[in-house]
């Protein structure tokens, strides 16, 4: 602040520049909002990029205990859920305008997040037809369309993407084709070719996880492998710890997990999970770095349920598990388990934090 008349007049309650800074700072996106109208130059402060990225580096409580739904009925609606409570914590606007949605057996995914934005994409139940895709952000209610991509013999491909990451080195938001041959980047508007590799045919269709620079899959052979979303190039390739033949991997402290179960944990009640962390993601970067894994833990869900896959760990103990249409939290520490209040959900379930980025191109998301 470059001027007093925003602080108290008396000089023993006046609040310092630096003081109102970072309190700014630890406010949620609806109020900063709100105070871009308390003056021009608040407004400024709050739309800088060095205010958005100092608020998205701090951690606020709930942070990683947010979850972002979709629920499939009708109104096919966002929502988010927060752990700590196990309710919904916001119903969200969707993205998607009329006529967006196909009109005989609309289906919304979601692909991914990363620092507050959201990868939507709606088409048909079957995945056979992708309507459109957008990138929003839910908290300040904006949205961008992803062009479509369209193949080197012409064609357009109608399938949903496979992931959503992040370039801190460019500033860039990517976004991955689902045959991870394509790549989109929100500052060029514009998608370009992944060089061939062996590894791409081998990949399992499932949504990447992000995680630095580089958003990962698992391959159909117990692999593990990473695309530089800087360089745009995969250039890293592991065999998963342990010689799982089956793994599903996540986020956890600015790292990857695999946890793992052996059979997968179909037509079974129950099952063994073991959880295993990658020492270091600077391997990623494909430049001769071996691979380690630290074993974590190992738990027995000893539920009565059909257990699908754990999706995520939580620095709480908690394991997101996944079981036909519903989503359980179970306690690796007191073997308590609660089922969410999500119904409905056949989509996939991602971590989300609230941000102010903005994107250009950004639109506001109309109101009903």
């Amino acid at each position: 602040m470059k001027s007093s008349s925003n602080c108290s007049s008396t000089s023993g309650d006046m609040l310092t520049e630096d003081l109102i800074y970072e309190i700014l700072l630890r406010l949620p996106v609806k109020s900063l909002l709100c105070f871009k109208a308390v003056s021009k130059y608040w407004c400024s402060l709050i739309r800088s990029p060095s205010f958005i990225k100092s608020h998205l580096s701090i951690t606020r409580p709930g942070d990683d205990e947010t979850l972002i739904v979709v629920e499939h009925h009708d109104d096919l609606s966002f929502s988010l859920l927060h752990l700590g409570c196990c309710k919904i914590a916001a119903d969200l606007k969707s993205p998607f305008s009329e006529g967006e949605l196909p009109s005989r057996d609309p289906y919304v995914e979601i692909v991914g997040s990363a620092n507050g934005i959201v990868c939507v994409s709606s088409c048909d139940v079957q995945f056979s037809f992708l309507k459109c895709t957008y990138l929003w952000n839910p908290a300040t209610k904006e949205k961008k369309l992803i062009p479509p991509h369209t193949t080197p013999d012409g064609k357009q491909n109608y399938n949903v993407p496979s992931g959503i990451g992040f370039d801190p080195i460019d500033n860039d938001f990517k976004v991955v084709t689902h045959n991870h041959d394509a790549v989109y980047s929100a500052n060029m508007n514009a998608w370009r070719a992944i060089p061939s590799n062996s590894v791409i045919s081998s990949l399992r269709i499932s949504f990447g996880v992000w995680v630095d620079r580089f958003l990962c899959w698992t391959t159909i052979r117990g692999g593990f492998t990473a695309l530089d979303l800087n360089k745009e190039v995969f250039n890293f390739f592991t065999e998963l710890p342990n010689r799982f033949k089956y793994g599903h991997i996540a986020k956890f402290n600015n790292s990857i997990v695999v946890i793992n179960n052996e059979d997968e944990g179909y037509n079974k009640r129950g099952g063994e999970f073991s959880l295993w962390m990658l020492d270091d993601v600077e391997c990623l970067s494909g430049g001769g770095a071996e691979a380690s894994w630290t074993p974590m833990l190992t738990v027995n869900v000893d539920v009565r349920i059909t257990v699908l896959y754990a999706q995520q760990y939580f620095n709480t103990g908690n394991l997101l598990i996944s079981c036909g249409g519903s989503w359980y939290l179970y306690n690796t520490d007191t073997k308590e388990n609660k089922k969410l209040p999500v119904s409905e959900t056949w989509g996939h379930i991602f971590m989300y934090k609230e941000s102010l980025v903005s994107i250009a191109g950004f639109k506001h998301v109309e109101c009903s």
